[in-house]
């Protein structure tokens, strides 16, 4: 377990670098090894908010997940410099990086009563312009059925029920590294890839 979570921290530690890297930093500088910040398990952990007030009302008013999920797609702007915050702050501003709206989906999902059980965001690397960087997704379980879901836009323009199974996985993911939600956090055992055969 200790190893675990060391290992955990140690990835966590890379992960999202690219949004918090420029937080504090002034436009046009380039940023130096030592600015990378280090995320906690728990702060990842906390950036899913089903209880904040926005997203209640929000998760309401569209009052399904085919509804929340276009909405994110459509409605928050993808800004991949954008530092991880909470749920609220991301519908007030309008625009989020891949953590961010797959962070904001997973929280209207939990405040429509997905269980915890049923979504969780990924963490892995993806290829993009034969440069491998670090992506956020979704699995939902739906009735009955798995599906990856990216609402970025980065990669393109995905429908709700467009990747089921491992699509989304086969078609662009490198590597997944780890997994969370409201509820928990774990590190993804790269055996899982060997046995679904990717």
């Amino acid at each position: 377990m200790a190893l675990r979570v060391c290992l955990a921290c140690v990835l966590a530690a890379g992960i999202f670098a690219a949004g918090y890297l420029f937080r504090d930093r002034e436009a046009g500088s380039r940023p130096a090894f030592h600015d990378m910040r280090v995320n906690h398990i728990p702060d990842l952990v906390s950036l899913v908010d089903h209880d904040d007030p926005a997203v209640r009302s929000l998760a309401e008013r569209l009052g399904t997940p085919e509804a929340a999920y276009a909405h994110i797609r459509d409605r928050i702007r993808y800004e991949p410099m954008v530092p991880g915050s909470s749920p609220g702050e991301i519908l007030r501003a309008g625009a989020a990086s891949c953590l961010g709206k797959a962070t904001l989906l997973c929280s209207i999902y939990r405040a429509m009563g997905i269980p915890a059980s049923d979504v969780r965001l990924i963490v892995g690397n993806i290829t993009v312009q034969d440069r491998l960087i670090d992506h956020v997704w979704l699995d939902l379980e739906y009735k009955g059925v798995c599906l990856q879901q990216d609402p970025s836009g980065a990669l393109g323009i995905f429908e709700f029920g467009q990747f089921r199974g491992l699509e989304f996985t086969r078609r662009f993911v490198q590597e997944e590294n780890f997994c969370f939600n409201d509820e928990g956090f774990a590190v993804i055992s790269q055996l899982n890839r060997f046995r679904n055969g990717m």
